[in-house]
C-alpha cells in the first residue's frame, strides 16, 4: 500500500495526464471520454475562482490537489504550481509553461480581469 506522500505524488500526477489526454483531444477535434473534448474541460476542474490569482480545485476529499497562478493586468499569468495536501502530507511543484497544467490555466483566464 502507497504512503500518503506516494499516494499525492500520483494523484497530482494522474491530474496533469488527465489534462494532457483532454488538450490532445480538443487539438485533435476528437471526442474525451464520449462528450465533446470543450464540455469535459468545463467539468473536469470542481472549483475554479479568479481574483488577482487564479485557483483551480482539482479534487478535494483526499487528496486535496489544486493549481494557483497569478494574474497580471495585461491578462499574462506567472507563478503556476500545482500543489496537494492529504493528511499530514504537502507535495507542491512549480508548472513548466510547457505542461497541461499550465495550458489549462491560461484556458481559463481567457480575456479574465477581475479588478
Amino acid at each position: 500500500m502507497p504512503n500518503t506522500h506516494d499516494a499525492l505524488v500520483h494523484q497530482i500526477d494522474a491530474k496533469e495526464e488527465t489534462f494532457g489526454e483532454l488538450f490532445a483531444a480538443m487539438d485533435s477535434e476528437a471526442p474525451y471520454e464520449g462528450q465533446e473534448a470543450s464540455e469535459a474541460l468545463h467539468e473536469l476542474p470542481l472549483e475554479v475562482r479568479v481574483t488577482k490569482t487564479i485557483t483551480m480545485v482539482l479534487c478535494t476529499g483526499g487528496p486535496h490537489v489544486e493549481a494557483t497562478a497569478e494574474l497580471h493586468p495585461n491578462g499574462g499569468i506567472s507563478d503556476v504550481t500545482i500543489r496537494g495536501w492529504w493528511g499530514g502530507e504537502r507535495v507542491e511543484r512549480v508548472v513548466d509553461s510547457d505542461s497541461p497544467i499550465h495550458r489549462a490555466v491560461e484556458h481559463y483566464t481567457q480575456d479574465m480581469m477581475p479588478w
